[in-house]
């Protein structure tokens, strides 16, 4: 985050963010989507906290295990317990 997405948010002041959180298969549906929302929000919280972003630039989605069943994965794996983001510039 601090490395990579930080200064490309700030050169496109402009833009919305959007941060979604994913899940691995483990665990049901709707905890996984709680824990994918929660995981997306305490992202914003940091970049709002450390960045001073302003928190209506944030679109926040929690996909729960959404991605990792549609590539067929049934079980735990860390690949799929991630934070995506992604400019948003309408």
């Amino acid at each position: 985050i601090d490395r990579e997405f930080v200064s490309i948010a700030k050169s496109f002041a402009n833009a919305r963010i959007r941060i979604e959180g994913n899940t691995d298969a483990v665990g049901n549906a709707n905890f996984n989507k709680t824990l994918s929302f929660n995981r997306a929000q305490a992202v914003v919280d940091y970049l709002i906290k450390e960045y001073k972003f302003d928190e209506n630039r944030f679109i926040v989605i929690g996909n729960g295990s959404k991605k990792a069943i549609a590539d067929g994965v049934t079980g735990s794996s860390e690949q799929y317990r991630m934070t995506e983001f992604q400019l948003v510039t309408e």
